[in-house]
């Protein structure tokens, strides 16, 4: 439950995705590589959350893009943590208590719900607009490697386009008049080139 003004933070909610606390090893990404942490995988949630936060015309405090563009939700709608340094935050700028629902069904593969209850008497509701200011296209560079089988070849890194991504949050009342329209975020997700692993050529 959060109350009138109160601000909340993701962090604070999960505290530190670690083995020690519970927390499994999927992938994440650090330095610009895709790499096994402990909490891979969290950002979905806090992802979800500012999603909610956004539709529900809420005031966001602290919120950062992903290095890379997701995939498993609209650019320039995401929000990525970081334990302990980036975290996920936003007000309660309404009048009324919002109380946050989330659940998964299913293993690693299952579905993610998050929902937020509260009151709406002026019927006031949230449209966004994303803009591709501008593309960064990935290419595929070779490089010789002999630690791999003669006459093969390994894909090393996966491969992102680069995004930088302008959104808008326009804010109806309910009879649909315009109320506001304004920047909600510019997110920038950097490129990544393809890497393949060149092995040595074939013995003749």
């Amino acid at each position: 439950m959060i109350q009138p003004g109160e601000v909340f933070s993701y962090i604070d909610t999960i505290g530190d995705p670690s083995a020690r606390n519970g927390y499994k090893t999927s992938t994440g990404y650090q330095n610009g590589q895709t790499v096994p942490m402990d909490g891979g995988g969290v950002c979905q949630v806090s992802s979800s959350l500012y999603y909610c936060a956004v539709y529900s015309n809420l005031e966001i405090v602290k919120r950062a893009c992903h290095a890379f563009s997701t995939g498993y939700i609209a650019n320039g709608l995401d929000a990525t943590i970081f334990y302990p340094s980036l975290d996920f935050k936003f007000r309660n700028n309404t009048g009324f208590p919002i109380k946050i629902v989330a659940y998964t069904e299913g293993n690693a593969w299952g579905k993610l719900t998050v929902q937020f209850y509260g009151s709406n008497p002026e019927g006031i509701y949230v449209k966004t607009e994303r803009y591709t200011l501008s593309s960064t296209p990935w290419t595929t560079v070779y490089e010789p490697d002999e630690t791999i089988e003669r006459g093969t070849t390994k894909v090393d890194v996966t491969p992102y386009t680069g995004y930088r991504v302008k959104t808008y949050r326009n804010s109806f009342d309910g009879s649909g008049n315009l109320i506001s329209s304004d920047v909600e975020a510019i997110s920038d997700y950097k490129h990544r080139d393809r890497l393949v692993l060149v092995g040595p050529p074939k013995e003749e």
